[in-house]
């Protein structure tokens, strides 16, 4: 229930945040296969959306992206040092 009020909020929602000047990222920390879970390492489970609202973000949309460049990504967005442990470069342009 909580994913369908979000799927119908995120239309009205995101173009508020951005004429407000908002840069924008969605993404979720895990998929789910055809029987409802979340747990395994099928593919289905380790692929997750990454939409990005942002002229800032390089994320082009036929592209597999690392799970490793959300976190600099956002830490480079908010101004703040992507630490070396960090690996994964930020998707910024």
């Amino acid at each position: 229930m909580q994913a369908w009020r979000t799927d119908n909020a995120l239309p009205r929602l995101i173009p508020r945040l951005r004429a407000a000047g908002y840069d924008v990222l969605v993404t979720a920390d895990h998929g789910m296969n055809a029987d409802g879970h979340h747990a395994g390492n099928q593919p289905c489970l380790r692929a997750v959306p990454f939409y990005s609202f942002s002229e800032q973000v390089h994320a082009d949309e036929k592209l597999v992206l690392d799970q490793g460049a959300i976190a600099p990504t956002i830490l480079n967005l908010i101004g703040i040092d992507t630490p070396e442990s960090m690996i994964v470069p930020a998707l910024v342009k």
